[in-house]
C-alpha cells in the first residue's frame, strides 16, 4: 500500500497511519442555564497542531480519518447543584453521559476513544432539564485531543 506524507501526518488508502495532530483548548466566559442544552465553551487554544481547532466554534474538525482521543473538564458554577455533559460529534451525542452531583463549584469530566473521519468535528454539550443544573464557571475548564493512528 503506497504512503503519501504531508508534514506530520502520514497516509495511506485506509486513513491515517500516523501523525501529528493535537489541540489543548481553554478558558470561556460563564454560561449560565438556558434552559435547553447548550455547547460549553472553550475560547482560547493552548496547542493546535494541526489546526483542527476553532476557538470561534469550540469545536475540533479532524483533519484527517483515524482514531482520537479526547477529554473534557470544567467547573460548575455557584448555581448548578449537579450537571450532566457528553461528548457530541457531527451534531450527534456520542459515547456515555456524564453525570456529576456534588454540588457547587464541583469538576465535570469526561474522556472518549472514537474513529472519525476527516471534516467530522467533536464539541462538548451540557444539557439542561432544571434551573439547578448545567451552569458552567467561566475558569477551571479544558477541552483537548489528539490522533491515536
Amino acid at each position: 500500500m503506497p504512503k503519501l506524507n504531508i508534514g506530520d501526518i502520514t497516509l495511506t488508502g485506509s486513513g491515517a497511519l500516523q501523525g501529528r495532530v493535537a489541540f489543548h483548548a481553554n478558558q470561556g466566559a460563564n454560561q449560565a442555564n438556558t434552559g435547553s442544552a447548550f455547547k460549553v465553551l472553550f475560547t482560547n487554544a493552548l496547542t493546535n497542531v494541526g489546526g483542527g481547532y476553532d476557538t470561534s466554534t469550540s469545536r475540533f474538525t479532524a483533519p484527517v480519518t483515524g482514531v482520537y482521543w479526547f477529554q473534557y473538564q470544567y467547573m460548575m458554577d455557584s448555581s448548578s447543584t449537579y450537571d450532566r455533559s457528553q461528548f457530541k460529534l457531527s451534531g450527534s451525542y456520542v459515547g456515555e453521559q456524564a453525570f456529576q452531583d456534588q454540588g457547587q463549584y464541583s469538576h465535570t469530566n469526561h474522556s472518549i476513544i472514537i474513529s472519525m473521519n476527516a471534516n467530522q468535528y467533536m464539541e462538548v454539550w451540557t444539557d439542561v432539564t432544571s434551573n439547578s443544573q448545567g451552569s458552567v464557571h467561566g475558569g477551571y475548564r479544558l477541552f483537548q485531543g489528539f490522533l491515536i493512528g
